[in-house]
């Protein structure tokens, strides 16, 4: 059994290594292709943070994820920095047009993404009353099944919501979710729920909203740049 296990570690620490060696393999350092690949790098790690649990993972894929995770959270402050480096080396007449003062901008909206996206696992660590993840738990995994369709999307084409849309969208999911909780309140008998409980699950939902309000602002800016230029001869395959 002890032997089994070693192999299992030895084979988590081997995926781990090649992880790291892809991640740092050279690509096209073009300033604009630069920019798109940490950009679809940047919602791909949002994508894989805001997705639900994986139940019976086997030990290697446990470690494997656990450094994935780990890596999506150092990316997501990282990378905005990354993009406003390779945003100011981008030859703005040939690839921006009339758009070239909107990419520190959209920098700084993604940061704020990625902070907002911080909040919200540092909410998820408060605990929860069991009552109310019992009752809420399909609305939670619904809004997280959204959002992670949304950055998987956003990963294959920054431009890929109009805000007006994805302000619905998110104005909806947000008002039923609080209509749901204001119902689950309602019928809890006395002892369901603490007020520590309500505290932390209403701080959740902030960190809900503080997400979808930094995505909308997102797709306010990325909607103003037009992007074709940046696609020209390039296979998003290879970014």
């Amino acid at each position: 059994r002890r032997q089994r296990q070693m192999c299992i570690r030895d084979r988590a620490l081997l995926t781990v290594a090649l992880l790291v060696v892809c991640a740092y393999i050279p690509y096209n350092r073009q300033p604009e292709k630069m920019f798109l690949r940490m950009l679809h790098r940047f919602f791909r790690q949002a994508g894989f943070l805001v997705s639900p649990p994986t139940l019976g993972l086997k030990s290697t894929m446990v470690v494997v994820r656990w450094w994935e995770k780990l890596r999506s959270r150092n990316d997501l402050l990282a990378i905005p920095d990354q993009l406003g480096t390779w945003g100011a080396m981008v030859d703005q007449r040939e690839n921006m047009g009339d758009s070239s003062e909107q990419l520190p901008v959209l920098a700084t909206r993604l940061h704020m993404l990625g902070h907002r996206l911080q909040e919200l696992i540092e909410a998820r660590r408060n605990p929860q009353g069991q009552f109310l993840v019992d009752e809420l738990q399909g609305e939670v995994q619904d809004w997280r099944f959204k959002m992670q369709k949304i950055f998987q999307s956003l990963a294959k084409d920054p431009a890929a919501f109009n805000q007006k849309t994805i302000q619905t969208e998110m104005d909806r999911q947000l008002t039923g979710l609080e209509v749901r909780i204001k119902e689950t309140m309602s019928k809890a008998t006395e002892g369901q729920i603490s007020d520590r409980d309500s505290e932390n699950f209403y701080r959740l939902l902030g960190a809900y909203r503080g997400v979808s309000e930094a995505i909308v602002a997102y797709t306010g800016i990325a909607g103003t740049i037009n992007w074709s230029p940046w696609y020209e001869e390039l296979s998003l395959i290879h970014i």
